[in-house]
């Protein structure tokens, strides 16, 4: 078998993303935390002519979130709520069609949407097979279907970039995170084979934005085993805990800079990158 590796590197003279060309930008999860924040501040960064789509299922803080970019930004913003499990590859293309018409140079998918599941258990105690089902419909399937009709819709792009938000979870165990770990391993995997199979047209980036205060802390706090609650509250009392916006301006930074291989997965604690 071949050894793992990857032939492409991501640097060029205007980084991974060129924020001079005319782009579309999906972000799903957008509506909150994190995918807000992505949305805000890359929608900043985006020429005349860009338009940014935010994806997520709360069309209320959607509009919110819409309202805040048109302030500071020169994208054209525009929403489409709906529920991501719903839907496949095809369905997923029909409603991206109207934008893959207006041939951008440039088309770059941020996969953010995710929850935690069910993080009281331990991996024994995860028997149910609808359960198991339904997290990995969310978190996993929904990611790879949204992916494929992204790409096969802006395949004349010229640049094709996918940013899939990891975790340390992917890499490290946590106890009664057996479904979070599994699905954001899985996500991992899946986005470092399409970085392989399609290294000559497609920049992946597998990106673990660090602990972060957002609506998935007071779920820890509550609902993680023991051992897992006293380290976040620890992190917590010490100021350890990152702020979204802190992270979104690591990776853009860590976009820039371009110094990562299609596929790999950057921390944002990670001095290489």
């Amino acid at each position: 078998m071949a050894e793992y590796s990857h032939s492409v590197n991501t640097k060029s003279e205007f980084g991974t993303i060129n924020w001079q060309i005319p782009t579309f930008l999906l972000v799903t999860g957008a509506s909150r935390g994190l995918g807000a924040t992505i949305a805000i501040e890359f929608s900043k960064k985006l020429c005349d002519g860009s338009h940014i789509l935010l994806m997520a299922r709360d069309k209320v803080k959607l509009d919110a979130v819409k309202s805040e970019i048109e302030k500071n930004s020169k994208a054209f913003p525009q929403i489409l709520a709906m529920d991501l499990v719903l839907l496949d590859s095809p369905s997923y293309e029909h409603s991206l069609t109207k934008w893959s018409q207006l041939n951008f140079q440039q088309a770059v998918i941020i996969n953010n949407a995710g929850t935690l599941g069910d993080i009281s258990q331990i991996a024994l105690n995860c028997t149910s097979s609808v359960e198991v089902k339904k997290y990995f419909d969310v978190n996993l399937f929904s990611a790879m279907f949204l992916t494929t009709a992204f790409l096969n819709q802006f395949k004349e792009a010229a640049k094709k970039i996918v940013i899939n938000i990891s975790s340390l979870a992917a890499i490290q165990p946590f106890k009664g995170w057996s479904l979070y770990c599994t699905g954001k391993a899985a996500r991992d995997m899946y986005f470092r084979v399409l970085a392989e199979e399609e290294k000559e047209t497609v920049t992946v980036l597998n990106y673990a934005p660090g602990p972060l205060v957002t609506d998935m802390l007071p779920q820890i706090l509550e609902q993680a085993l023991p051992e897992i609650k006293q380290q976040y509250h620890e992190a917590q009392m010490q100021n350890q805990l990152l702020t979204t916006e802190y992270t979104v301006q690591r990776l853009l930074g860590i976009l820039d800079r371009s110094r990562f291989k299609s596929g790999d997965h950057v921390d944002v604690f990670d001095v290489n990158y």
